[in-house]
């Protein structure tokens, strides 16, 4: 298991299961959730901007506790949290009573037309609501460090040449997981939400009716699993694994301590601050967040409210 490369495939099956779950799954499910538990559009984007709101303030200081500590330790501690956050998601489904459409079949006729007739759009936010922003404030303090700090440990531990192949394949691997996320939405949410079955009275509804309630759980439980035994894998590398190359680049007892020191980091944010290629590639890479985040987010949502209604209008 001392093999750099073990840590790589380790590293990219963690990111495959995260990203299908947190760029996949879970925009995919979006209606589904408003649906189970009477959110609004305001709670649903809510669910997801806690995710990047709290990675945003914990990526600093858990990275670098991460960085001075065990590093492929410190990934396995942060598999054994998202995994808590995922489990705390599928919590959510167990502490819910069995779904039952809170409408008349009349109504339902009325909202296959109407997306929008209040029967069908309760606003009343569920007592759990609160849980699934808590699911993904753990999710979110688990993954912000393993994206810094595994780069930076494939890059110590391998060749160059080597180095940014595995840099490639850990990347790709990220798409890949959010690809596998919304086929997996494909598949789940045409399952009724809770194992026994549809409820008495509701016996002929569909995955097309426009309450219906998919499995949204299941997705999220198969990675829950899945990165919990990712755990042991990373326990059992070394800290350091011995590279087929002598590295160039030495640094002086004196430097060192100061790029550990907590009292210097002011001078270390001002040479980042200052560096304009630094400014340039943080602006293109947040405004393609800004786009992506939102597409991805609200994206589905906005296909299944308005093109599947003027599709149920034009055939009638």
């Amino acid at each position: 298991m001392a093999s750099p490369w073990a840590f790589v495939i380790a590293l990219c099956l963690f990111s495959c299961f995260h990203q299908s779950v947190t760029t996949g799954l879970l925009p995919a499910s979006l209606s589904t959730l408003e649906r189970r538990y009477e959110l609004s559009s305001f709670d649903s984007g809510l669910i997801l901007s806690t995710y990047d709101l709290v990675k945003l303030l914990m990526v600093i200081p858990v990275s670098y506790w991460a960085g001075k500590s065990h590093i492929p330790k410190a990934v396995a501690l942060c598999c054994m949290i998202v995994s808590l956050g995922f489990g705390v998601l599928v919590f959510v489904h167990f502490l819910s009573p069995p779904y039952v459409p809170q409408i008349t079949p009349e109504q339902q006729s009325i909202c296959s037309d109407f997306h929008i007739f209040p029967p069908c759009l309760s606003r009343n936010s569920s007592w759990l609501f609160p849980l699934l922003l808590v699911g993904q404030g753990i999710i979110a303090i688990g993954a912000a460090a393993v994206y810094c700090i595994g780069p930076a440990y494939i890059l110590n531990s391998m060749e160059t040449k080597h180095a940014l192949v595995a840099m490639g394949i850990f990347y790709a691997s990220s798409v890949i997981g959010s690809a596998l996320g919304f086929l997996e939405g494909g598949i789940f949410l045409n399952s009724w939400v809770d194992t026994g079955g549809l409820p008495s009275g509701f016996e002929d509804l569909s995955p097309s009716s426009p309450v219906w309630v998919g499995r949204w759980w299941v997705g999220i439980l198969i990675a829950c699993v899945g990165i919990l035994a990712l755990a042991p894998i990373f326990l059992l590398l070394p800290q350091h694994t011995q590279p087929a190359f002598e590295s160039t680049v030495t640094l002086s007892d004196e430097s060192a301590r100061s790029a550990t020191s907590l009292r210097d980091a002011w001078e270390i944010v001002e040479m980042i601050l200052t560096n304009q290629g630094w400014w340039l590639i943080t602006l293109a890479v947040a405004s393609e967040a800004f786009v992506v985040s939102g597409f991805v987010g609200f994206g589905a949502k906005y296909l299944e409210v308005h093109v599947l209604t003027m599709f149920n209008l034009q055939n009638k």
